[in-house]
């Protein structure tokens, strides 16, 4: 029963990997008929059909039909031009590249659903328990293993970066279309973006057309670190620590780093005459930026992350420190928007440092004085004057009236509604009660405006040791971050002619 239920898993699963295949298949059959027409797809497909057939020919051991269907696939092939032939090779090398996509994809599926996985460290850890290893043992054991990686350059990578993080990116689409979940909606999404995924592969060149330097092959190297082990390495050790806490009762110790790495990039001068002083230079200088960013945007995901609150009286601790250090118009402001703005600092040399004069007010305070277009808008009243900041005495600026005969009404500036305005002396006779009651009503308002200000001020900068509403975590980190930006900056300007 177990051997009949196994044999129908194994089925379902290269079902699913066959219906990947047929999926990507057909998907760049469309993007080529498309791309270069419906008559190079035919001859693509009995290219491909005479190559099938003749290998299939030599699995089942009937020799002679092989060999005629090769012969009549090599004289097809040498009636074609050279960009006919060129052609057809991408359009081939494209199609195995995304066969390996999917069969990768499904031998990763495949092993997720496994429930113990063979050599895994569980497995592992629980045939050394069995076998009569103590757990202290074993725990010691693993606590001093030690393996070093070291990394080269290969000059025989001719995948282009670009290229990569494409199929990375089909990758991660077939993983999405296996969820159960997707509707019908959700998987024309899907195959719109497969689409564009690979007219873009089809249309990028994917060959290097200039001999790759020492420096390029050590970016290339790098590339492998930000794409595989940065993420990899931290999710081992990961299942290694739960693994060891689940047998022995401990998990690895923060401090404990079995896996190192070394490099011989940029540094391997052993016949080869590439390798100078100044291309180590310049690759530890690369890697060194490499690592700034990375650590950068671990630095912004813990920030992101740990948003709360509570925390060690130590960490506490620094995060008042900090805040006391940071100027007080900086304390609620982003660290990210801080960095920017002194990034803008060292480019305003060029802005003008001064204003010209009133370049501050409206252009309609003065609108008599200057010229301006807009009429200046007055308060309705005769003799009304509005308060200067004195000590509310009226100005000895007199208002005009500005009515309309056709305007029903009028909006007061306690909100309420006047009654309809026929003629002008309806206006002049509510004159006198209109200037005291605004009076009264200014002068509540600036009253008003004083009451709490000290307390609210003491809300937006609170004292220690309280600080209420801070993030001391997020404060820690964002300091943290300021000073590798720093170091990122400075490296900057060392870096341009390596990174271009």
């Amino acid at each position: 029963m177990t051997d009949t239920t196994d044999d129908i898993a194994e089925e379902i699963s290269f079902q699913s990997f066959d219906d990947d295949c047929k999926l990507l298949g057909n998907l760049l059959q469309e993007v080529l008929q498309r791309e270069v027409g419906p008559e190079f797809t035919e001859k693509l497909e009995r290219t491909r059909i005479l190559a099938q057939s003749a290998s299939n020919m030599r699995m089942a051991g009937i020799e002679n039909m092989a060999e005629l269907i090769e012969k009549q696939l090599s004289s097809e092939i040498s009636k074609m031009s050279l960009e006919e032939a060129l052609t057809q090779a991408r359009a081939f090398s494209h199609y195995l590249n995304l066969m390996g996509i999917a069969e990768t994809h499904h031998r990763v599926h495949k092993q997720r659903n496994l429930e113990l996985p063979s050599r895994s460290c569980d497995d592992v850890f629980n045939k050394l328990l069995q076998g009569g290893l103590p757990p202290e043992e074993l725990y010691n054991a693993v606590c001093k293993q030690e393996v070093e990686i070291v990394l080269t350059a290969h000059p025989t990578q001719i995948n282009r970066r670009t290229l990569q993080y494409k199929h990375i990116r089909i990758a991660h689409l077939l993983d999405y279309n296996d969820r159960p979940d997707l509707s019908h909606e959700d998987r024309e999404m899907l195959i719109e973006d497969l689409v564009r995924e690979i007219t873009s592969i089809w249309q990028t060149d994917e060959l290097r057309r200039h001999k790759p330097t020492a420096v390029d092959e050590a970016r290339a190297g790098l590339n492998i670190v930000e794409q595989s082990l940065w993420k990899a390495v931290p999710h081992y050790l990961r299942r290694v620590s739960n693994a060891l806490k689940k047998h022995t009762g401990k998990p690895l110790p923060l401090t404990c780093t079995p896996i190192k790495f070394g490099s011989w990039m940029g540094g391997d001068r052993d016949g080869n005459p590439n390798v100078t002083s100044k291309v180590t230079r310049d690759v530890s200088l690369l890697s060194r930026w490499m690592a700034i960013d990375l650590y950068i945007r671990e630095v912004d995901s813990l920030r992101f992350e740990l948003s709360m609150s509570q925390c060690s009286d130590t960490l506490s601790r620094l995060a008042h420190e900090i805040l006391e250090e940071t100027p007080s118009d900086h304390r609620h402001e982003n660290w990210n928007q801080s960095m920017s703005k002194n990034l803008l600092k060292l480019q305003a040399s060029a802005l003008p440092t001064q204003l010209p004069a009133r370049a501050d007010q409206p252009s309609c305070t003065e609108c008599n004085d200057s010229g301006s277009q807009y009429p200046r808008l007055e308060v309705p009243g005769t003799d009304y004057r509005p308060l200067n900041r004195q000590g509310g005495q009226p100005s000895s600026r007199s208002g005009s009236l500005y009515h309309d005969s056709n305007l029903n009404s009028r909006i007061l500036s306690n909100g309420s509604s006047a009654a309809p305005i026929n003629s002008q002396s309806t206006v002049l006779s509510r004159a006198a009660s209109f200037n005291s009651g605004q009076v009264l009503v200014q002068r509540k308002l600036v009253a008003e405006s004083q009451i709490g200000r000290p307390s609210f001020q003491k809300l937006l900068e609170p004292t220690p040791p309280q600080w209420p509403g801070i993030a001391p975590y997020r404060i820690v980190l964002g300091h943290v971050k300021e000073k590798v930006l720093l170091c990122h900056l400075r490296d900057i300007s060392i870096m341009k002619t390596v990174v271009n």
